[in-house]
């Protein structure tokens, strides 16, 4: 190993340390931990560097998540879960000098009183999200550790694909269960990629079949909690989600069960400086959403003007190309609300919303 090989990897066993130190925020840990899996991505020239990070990256996710698992509440215990409150040992003279710092028009009875009606507030509340409140110390940097674990898995050889599966599958598995959103569904992100580069390293020709996993893991009880995942059912463990969650986790993981079942990848379509692209499969769909997500809003810049993107994506961008401007006639022919295309089309919208109408009518005399 060369001499920026070797410094290499003493930056990123540094980085791993920092993120795995308890003192150190998640947000910090998370920074850390995407900025190692991308600068490997790009820099690294030996499968053995890339590995090693993965396996850094891969010791951070499983240890977070059998941590995750031996805090997961009881569905017993769900509606006994309540934060703890330091307003029952508030003593006379702190009460009022909250309430002089606050306002000094109230007398010491009122302080108080308002002072039990935010305390039962806020207990509420507490209570309500009681699931979720446990699960936001280091659930950052564990999503930030299959993401970028998921980066270095689409580099690496079709050959280690099997022996990466059988290795972190439980780890996976149990993530899958995590109490937070962004968690489960980088897992299942990451569980489609490992699919789809093992069928690729078979034969691409034949769908994938999930019974192809079962020297791995237990495929009936993953298929069994993605499915929960997608009808926002109650996971085994007793996990139930929010609304919001339910919303946020349904079509990422119908994605998967179409890709398991029917064979169908994911597609990505954008516009780049007047270029429509397409990205076909959870490979590449992989490599875009991480690179937009580490890039923000220099995603589009880098998109026009970055050569190693253009490599990555074999991007063909004509960088004098501008907008076509249609002459007078031609947007009269096409834009206007008056012409062909557009009175077709209100026709047409027009006929869909009666039979729309009707079905609706049928259905619900049906029903009496």
């Amino acid at each position: 190993m060369g001499r920026n090989q070797t410094a290499y990897a003493i930056l990123s066993k540094a980085l791993v340390d920092l993120s795995n130190a308890h003192h150190v925020p998640d947000p910090t840990a998370a920074a850390a931990l995407s900025s190692l899996a991308t600068s490997c991505f790009f820099t690294s020239t030996e499968p053995h560097d890339t590995v090693e990070v993965m396996r850094l990256l891969e010791s951070h996710f499983s240890r977070n998540s059998r941590a995750a698992v031996s805090t997961l509440p009881a569905d017993d215990d769900e509606t006994e879960i309540t934060p703890t409150t330091d307003s029952d040992d508030i003593t006379d003279d702190e009460s009022t000098s909250t309430h002089r710092t606050t306002t000094t028009s109230r007398t010491h009875s009122t302080s108080s009183d308002s002072e039990e009606e935010e305390d039962t507030d806020d207990s509420a509340e507490g209570t309500f999200h009681a699931r979720s409140s446990h699960c936001n110390n280091g659930s950052r940097s564990t999503c930030s550790a299959v993401s970028g674990w998921s980066l270095l898995l689409t580099s690496l050889s079709l050959s280690m694909i099997p022996r990466i599966i059988s290795e972190n599958s439980e780890a996976l598995l149990t993530l899958l269960e995590h109490p937070d959103v962004d968690v489960r569904i980088q897992t299942g992100h990451a569980f489609a990629l490992l699919f789809s580069l093992l069928r690729d390293s078979t034969d691409e020709s034949e769908p994938f079949d999930i019974n192809d996993c079962n020297d791995f893991f237990d495929t009936a009880s993953f298929m069994a909690t993605v499915e929960a995942l997608c009808d926002a059912q109650p996971l085994p463990s007793g996990l139930r989600f929010s609304k919001r969650d339910k919303n946020k986790q349904a079509p990422m993981f119908r994605q998967i069960c179409r890709f398991i079942q029917e064979g169908i990848e994911p597609t990505e379509k954008m516009t780049i400086k007047f270029h429509p692209l397409v990205f076909t499969g959870w490979p590449q769909v992989t490599q875009l959403y991480i690179l937009r997500e580490t890039l923000t809003t220099g995603f589009a810049l880098h998109m026009e003007k970055n050569t190693i993107l253009h490599q990555l994506f074999d991007l063909r961008l004509d960088p004098h190309k501008s907008r076509e401007k249609l002459s007078h006639v031609e947007k009269r022919r096409f834009k206007s609300g008056n012409s062909e295309r557009a009175k077709a089309r209100t026709q047409k919208r027009n006929v869909d919303r009666d039979v729309s109408v009707a079905k609706k009518h049928y259905q619900d005399d049906s029903h009496i």
